[in-house]
């Protein structure tokens, strides 16, 4: 076992970004096709079955994308539409709760922006929407895995495919939150190239599709501000300005059901797969007053500590923030770990966490940290979590009563909860040689105020 540990630690300690400058560059150029044809196949495979699955209209994601869209850009006409359209006005899933309108109908549990998203496989009207929705996200996948190998940062780019492919094989390609993920990411390389303009559009856009990203925003600012002495004020006016416009357009053509989202989510119970969640139903099994019901379209955990659960949650959130925040204007971590930290801390207290949250994390980890086992662990722990443990009873409420539904939420929690205090905890700095070659890197930019050991 000690040789198991030990073994761990050094895989752990090794720069896992990219290959040794000593393999002959024939290899390097081997291994990086054989990676890219490996994720294309991947990616073709994956199509081909979440194509082929049958009975996916009730639960699919995708299936409430098209619902929206239409609803949004054809009003009443969308139930003629699309054959599947009949099912977004079933009670059961109140996709509309009341008939569509043209430009006015929103999302009911997204921000409006996201409807540009949503709308672009109405442009393809010669497939079906689930599939060029699919397709589309894999050219995602398939763009973001040969940046990393044109950039020689050939183990990023398969700790990338790994993460994505692996802890998202059912959500990566049936879900929207790979895109603020890849944004983000897209933000950070920018930032490190002192790109700072782009760098917060690009967080802006993220922000707009998803709210998290705008917390990634102000860690970014308080990074240079702290490097540099001064707020960047021309940075955060532009962020502040982009979101304004891409919220505006919602807000004129339906101010009632532009608020929705932030009601709609604000009023959910914890969700069984979030850390809060998860001890809240542990706290069942030592005598308190716990049920799980099939709520939101989620699998929840109610009680008489629901409420306290939730605040207690929210607090931890905005304290976590606010050290990370700390410790980046200190100059305590790097841009990229500050990144990752602030994603941790949002997913250890969010009373919510989908399967597909993980990938809002798993494009960041993968550029900064490369090939991790801690990150493999949780892309393993999420796929065995859904869909398959999803599939171990057809009764949704009585998951729970499965040991390995419940073990492998549980486990995966825990290494979260871990790698999070461990960043809090334990200051490093990302080394010379993990850095990312970056040209045209001012190096007097965004350089800690204080030096800190490597640990």
């Amino acid at each position: 076992m000690d040789s198991v540990i030990a073994l761990i630690a050094r895989w752990e300690s090794l720069g896992r970004r990219a290959l040794p400058q000593r393999y002959p560059r024939g290899v390097q150029l081997a291994l990086s096709v054989a990676l890219l044809l490996l994720v294309g196949g991947a990616l073709l495979r994956d199509l081909m079955y979440l194509r082929s699955v049958p009975g996916m209209i009730p639960i699919d994601d995708v299936f409430a994308y098209e619902c929206y869209a239409r609803a949004f850009w054809h009003g009443t006409r969308a139930l003629a539409d699309g054959p599947l359209i009949q099912y977004c006005g079933d009670h059961r899933w109140l996709f509309w709760t009341a008939p569509p309108q043209a430009f006015h109908t929103l999302p009911r549990e997204y921000p409006a922006p996201s409807l540009a998203l949503f709308s672009l496989p109405l442009l393809w009207p010669f497939a079906s929407y689930s599939m060029t929705y699919m397709v589309l996200l894999a050219v995602v996948v398939f763009s973001v895995t040969a940046y990393l190998v044109v950039r020689r940062l050939l183990l990023c780019a398969a700790a990338f495919a790994l993460y994505v492919l692996v802890g998202g094989w059912a959500t990566a390609l049936a879900r929207y939150d790979l895109v603020p993920g890849v944004l983000v990411l897209v933000a950070l390389i920018l930032a490190e190239r002192s790109r700072y303009i782009p760098a917060y559009l690009m967080l802006a856009a993220a922000a707009l599709l998803k709210v998290y990203p705008g917390f990634v925003a102000l860690v970014l600012a308080l990074q240079q501000w702290g490097a540099g002495g001064a707020f960047p004020r021309r940075a955060a006016a532009v962020f502040s300005l982009a979101i304004l416009a891409g919220l505006l357009p919602g807000a004129l053509l339906n101010p009632s059901g532009f608020l929705g989202p932030l009601s709609y989510n604000g009023i959910r119970p914890p969700q069984i797969e979030s850390i809060p969640g998860s001890l809240l139903w542990l706290s069942g099994k030592i005598g308190g007053d716990v049920h799980v019901r099939l709520t939101y379209h989620s699998v929840n955990v109610l009680g008489t500590l629901a409420g306290p659960v939730s605040w207690i949650a929210t607090l931890l959130f905005i304290a976590g923030v606010a050290l990370v925040c700390l410790r980046a204007w200190r100059g305590q971590d790097s841009l990229g770990r500050s990144f990752v930290l602030v994603l941790l801390v949002m997913l250890s207290t969010s009373k919510l966490l989908s399967p597909q949250y993980l990938l809002w994390l798993f494009p960041v980890v993968a550029y900064v940290e490369g090939l991790r086992l801690r990150w493999l662990a949780v892309a393993l722990l999420t796929v065995l979590i859904y869909p398959y443990g999803y599939g171990l009873d057809l009764s949704i409420v009585r998951l729970p009563d499965h040991p390995l539904f419940m073990n492998a939420i549980l486990a995966r929690n825990a290494v979260l909860v871990a790698v999070t205090i461990a960043y809090l905890t334990v200051p490093k700095q990302v080394s010379t040689v993990d850095q990312a070659p970056a040209p045209n890197r001012d190096p007097r930019r965004l350089q800690p105020r204080h030096t800190l050991v490597s640990t």
